[in-house]
């Protein structure tokens, strides 16, 4: 005979609970990687004093091997003047978890993208892929929540598992339940053991089926596309760009007047375009060089230069002049003070010095940094070479689900960022397996007959009003083990399977019977039937009777 025991806080009692309280009241309630918990009433009554009382908070409800925490109590007075108690308790396995805690991860103080200087670098550019993140196993997250714990509980990996970035922190229950899923996980307590499945580890084929009005009265389909993702921006394969200086080893002063004889030492060196060192370089190279020299880094050309400085109607040291139009300037020139300048003029000349009117540039702009060094209080590069690494995705685009949205409409999420592809092919695959471009399906049966199925089973579920012919898996379920009829079943809402239901509903159903009198009856028996409406027969309220009668006896 099934039963329940209540065992004291202490452990020093335990006693069993009415049975007519478990038969009326018991709910099992069990949800993948979310709730494992039961509920009842016990009423006050004779005979059962001793066992109500030792229901209080963190004592422990005893079923079919597993232990449960009390949580909650409720104290109610029922119509009848007697004294209840609501009562609902959690898998103890879930509290040890919670006690199961690592330090908070410390922070990588580095810099992603930034200046230095290095004197053994060579001058140039290198273009790379970016570290990638640091990623975990699943396996050496658990063993630093688990390895020599206090609880006494051990944990069980059942599949394969992709590696993820999120480290080991804090509580153990609060990571899984925030990190597991991307993991591609599902957690199960028994006992004093954390079992994790992937989903085919999870799933166990029954090979049996189910069919409406059979075996439920009940088949619920709800669906909403309330947090469908259907179209995202995207950005790919995260890459570095490392520019290096030359070191011409001159040291400098951190004054106007050293910014002066930096600029002045380029006198004579060759405009070459798109020169990259001290032997040659263009006009952008030049301004990039003396601002590099001093730790600032503005880029190399004058349009991405343009976004280091604001305009500015009087120029002094260290300012620079640009010529043409703003977002499109042309040329660059130094402002060695507010009326001379030096620049790389053009193809066949070398850098040179003149009045500023004699070739007066469209607009004069400043850097704050520069302009802080030349008045004295910036910080400047004694290194004499510099190198600065910036950072940029190599694939970038719109993705979007055009079936999805002919179905659905569009549904815009936020910009999914992805690191590590580089390849288009996998970034469309990413995309297309963990963006949500069906609605969120659900489908609930009430199963009439004894329950005895468990998380992870596959059944052949079968509705042929709605056309629903597919394997679901039992992702939760509802059950009163004391009174078995009327269990609630939901099925997994991911994969294949929803993908059929919401096949279903996108059809016009026009089969559906609204005559109770006359209700369908599949006169056809077996495992499975791809068609179940070749062998359909319509009876009569008496032929419908005879059956019942036969079939009760």
């Amino acid at each position: 005979m099934t039963y329940a025991l209540i065992r004291s806080h202490d452990g020093k009692a335990e006693e069993r609970i009415n049975f007519a309280d478990l038969y009326n009241t018991w709910s099992r309630e069990f949800a993948l990687s979310q709730t494992f918990q039961v509920s009842f009433t016990m009423r006050y009554l004779p005979g059962f004093e001793y066992v109500f009382n030792l229901a209080k908070i963190q004592a422990e409800v005893l079923f079919n091997g597993q232990v449960y925490k009390i949580k909650e109590v409720e104290p109610i007075t029922n119509e009848q003047g007697v004294v209840t108690n609501k009562i609902t308790a959690v898998n103890a396995l879930i509290d040890k978890l919670r006690n199961l805690r690592l330090p908070e991860a410390s922070k990588d103080s580095n810099s992603s993208a930034g200046d230095s200087s290095n004197d053994n670098q060579q001058p140039g550019t290198v273009i790379q892929r970016a570290q990638a993140d640091q990623t975990y196993s699943l396996d050496s997250v658990m063993h630093q929540f688990f390895d020599n714990n206090d609880q006494g509980i051990r944990y069980e990996l059942h599949g394969q598992f992709i590696n993820q970035p999120a480290q080991a922190q804090g509580s153990c229950f609060d990571y899984l339940t925030s990190n597991l899923a991307a993991f591609g996980g599902y957690w199960i307590p028994d006992g004093n053991t954390l079992k994790i499945y992937d989903l085919p580890s999870l799933t166990h084929k029954t090979g049996e089926t189910f069919r409406y009005l059979y075996h439920s009265p009940n088949v619920d389909i709800q669906s909403s596309s309330t947090d469908m993702v259907n179209s995202v921006q995207y950005q790919a394969g995260k890459m570095e760009k490392t520019v290096t200086t030359g070191d011409d080893n001159t040291p400098v002063t951190k004054n106007a007047q050293g910014v002066i004889d930096y600029a002045r030492s380029w006198l004579g060196v060759p405009y070459i375009l798109g020169g990259r060192t001290t032997a040659g370089t263009d006009c952008a190279g030049f301004v990039h060089f003396v601002y590099a020299k001093f730790g600032i880094d503005i880029g190399w050309t004058t349009w991405s230069q343009e976004s280091s400085f604001h305009e500015v109607s009087t120029p002094q040291t260290g300012d620079v002049g640009f010529y043409g139009a703003h977002g499109n300037p042309y040329h660059i020139c130094l402002f060695l003070d507010a009326n001379t300048i030096i620049f790389e003029p053009q193809p066949g000349e070398v850098c040179k010095e003149e009045p500023a009117s004699w070739y007066y540039p469209s607009w004069v702009a400043r850097n704050d940094q520069m302009a802080a060094i030349v008045s004295g209080g910036g910080n400047a590069d004694d290194s004499g070479g510099s190198s600065s690494t910036t950072e940029f995705y190599q694939l970038s685009g719109t993705y979007k689900n055009q079936d999805s949205i002919d179905k659905y409409d569009e549904h815009r999420g936020e910009v999914q960022t992805l690191d590590t592809l580089y390849d288009q092919n996998a970034v469309n695959n990413w995309l297309e397996n963990h963006l949500q471009v069906e609605p969120a399906t659900t489908m609930t049966w009430t199963h009439k007959d004894n329950f005895n199925y468990e998380l992870g089973d596959s059944i052949h579920t079968i509705d042929p009003e709605l056309n629903v012919d597919t394997d679901m898996v039992i992702f939760s379920y509802t059950v009163n083990d004391f009174n078995p009829v009327d269990a609630t079943i939901n099925f997994n809402n991911t994969g294949k399977a929803m993908k059929d239901i919401n096949a279903i509903l996108l059809k016009s159903i026009t089969n559906i019977n609204t005559d109770v009198g006359n209700t369908s009856f599949n006169g056809a028996t077996g495992g499975r039937h791809e068609n179940h409406f070749n062998n359909m027969v319509l009876l009569t309220k008496e032929e419908q009777e005879k059956i019942k009668k036969f079939v009760d006896s």
